[in-house]
């Protein structure tokens, strides 16, 4: 009875050992390309700056649907329509800039369609980035490949990906995690300007402290005017659904110091809310520009191609230096 046993056993060890294998070695290969910049080969010259920028941040949730359809395979036909309307929506929108988050690089849940290239071809901007949060590639059998999208009227000089705390080691090596992309965009008329587009770890509010301590970080050792922008995942002390970890909330901490002004400040309203945190609605997508700019509007547009909605922030620059 062992022989039998160890005719099978052996065969289906071996089998396992190199999907694993074959798992880490593509792994590897994606961390090298992680981020890559986005240019259209014919570019028009950009209209002379006029002092304000229109930011839109936007988690497209894999153009999942408002219920998300976890776990479902949406068909191509569906993920083609919403991803028209995304498309029109920017175009309709007219932002300078764009950050996108879970955008479907090639998953088999939505069809292995490449979302960020759809967009990139279909939104009417020139200029864009992309970074890779999750890669999991099992070859013949499965694909699960998304991160953030920027997407730019102005040219993305840099990108590069910022490590982010990770929620499990083992996760993070196997199938990776919520990391982020720093961008220079370089604005004419004004100058360069650090664009940091992040989607911060869903599980865990001290997670989410660890990494805007991080970002923190970087923000004070830039020498350009920064701008925060995604589904942060935190909502400040004293809104609906906020969290505390050790006695520390995520977006108090980017809040409370001089780096940042945004809206809202306050309680917020029905109409404020972006996307449902623990059941709950919530202010979980946020814009956050330097304090020495002024934020003439915040607005959450209605949309039913996610579970979250889209943020469209216009701010006023002050005069280059």
């Amino acid at each position: 009875m062992r022989r039998p046993a160890k005719l099978v056993i052996w065969p289906l060890a071996t089998l396992i050992c190199a999907i694993l294998i074959s798992i880490l070695a593509l792994r590897a290969v994606g961390l090298l390309h992680a981020v890559r910049i986005m240019t259209k080969s014919q570019t028009t010259s950009s209209a002379p700056f006029s002092g304000k920028l229109r930011i839109l941040t936007y988690n497209i949730c894999h153009c999942r649907g408002s219920d998300s359809n976890a776990g479902k395979v949406i068909g191509p036909r569906l993920v083609d329509a919403r991803l028209t309307g995304i498309a029109e929506l920017i175009q309709r929108e007219a932002p300078d800039i764009v950050v996108l988050n879970e955008v479907d690089f090639e998953s088999t849940w939505t069809g292995r369609k490449n979302q960020a290239a759809a967009l990139f071809d279909t939104a009417g901007l020139s200029y864009g980035a992309e970074q890779m949060n999750i890669d999991i590639r099992i070859p013949f059998l499965y694909t699960e490949r998304f991160g953030n999208v920027v997407m730019s009227r102005y040219p993305i000089e840099e990108a590069s990906l910022v490590r982010l705390p990770a929620h499990h080691r083992w996760e993070a090596l196997v199938a990776g995690h919520a990391n982020a992309m720093l961008c220079r965009v370089q604005i004419p008329g004004f100058g360069p300007i650090h664009l940091f587009a992040t989607h911060l770890e869903s599980r865990s509010e001290a997670i989410r402290v660890q990494s805007v301590e991080r970002i923190e970080d970087i923000r004070r050792s830039s020498k350009l005017p920064f701008i925060l922008a995604g589904d942060l995942n935190s909502s400040p002390t004293g809104f609906p659904t906020s969290q505390q970890a050790h006695g520390k909330n995520a977006l108090t901490i980017l809040l409370s110091g001089e780096g940042y002004i945004t809206l809202p400040r306050q309680s917020p309203a029905e109409s404020d809310y972006t996307g449902v945190y623990t059941g709950k609605p919530a202010v979980i997508d946020w814009i956050l520009v330097p304090p020495d700019w002024t934020i003439l509007s915040r607005r959450v547009i209605q949309a039913d191609w996610s579970d979250h909605r889209p943020v469209v922030m216009d701010v006023a620059l002050p005069s280059p230096q």
